[in-house]
């Protein structure tokens, strides 16, 4: 039975992204230098309409792949009581699963993501602040922008933060520096 209904389940995953992807695309077309950069939120039809679809088929993509709904226990901080989501441990790209279960907040990330195929532009939807790794002064110039995103008072999504990065073992939490 597995193996008559991998193909189908791969196949419907890989529909289902192209969609996501495809509405991420034109949802990014037209926007503005500032919404690009992470510095003005999305407005109108690109967050009301978009994002809950994109959200809605990117669910669905894991429901196909076999994981389901991940159960939550009490209620979700919003945007303006808590701008920012702290996770730990991260230490594989099935973080993920966890991330569209948050309703795909905005996330920092390393900036080798937004060259990622396919789903680079899928991650710039959700308007990330880009780490740069070669960059020495990449760690003080992301907790300023962190800082300026928490504090804009402007309509951002929540911000969701690895502290660890990938850089977790998955037995114990590392040391959190900037």
């Amino acid at each position: 039975m597995t193996f008559t209904l991998l193909p189908v389940r791969f196949l419907l995953m890989i529909m289902i992204l192209a969609i996501a992807w495809l509405i991420s695309v034109i949802t990014l077309l037209g926007i503005s230098k500032e919404q690009v950069q992470g510095l003005e939120p999305l407005t109108g039809w690109r967050r009301r309409w978009c994002k809950p679809v994109i959200v809605s088929l990117v669910r669905f993509v894991f429901v196909v792949g076999g994981w389901f709904w991940i159960p939550q226990k009490g209620s979700r901080a919003t945007a303006k009581e808590a701008p920012i989501l702290l996770v730990m441990p991260h230490s594989s790209f099935l973080d993920t699963v966890l991330v569209i279960a948050l309703g795909c907040p905005s996330m920092v990330v390393k900036d080798s993501t937004e060259r990622t195929p396919f789903f680079g532009d899928l991650v710039k939807y959700t308007q990330p602040l880009f780490v740069v790794s070669e960059d020495p002064n990449s760690r003080r110039k992301i907790a300023e922008d962190i800082k300026r995103r928490v504090t804009s008072g402007k309509d951002f999504e929540q911000l969701l933060l690895f502290p660890e990065g990938g850089c977790g073992n998955r037995k114990a939490l590392l040391q959190f520096k900037l």
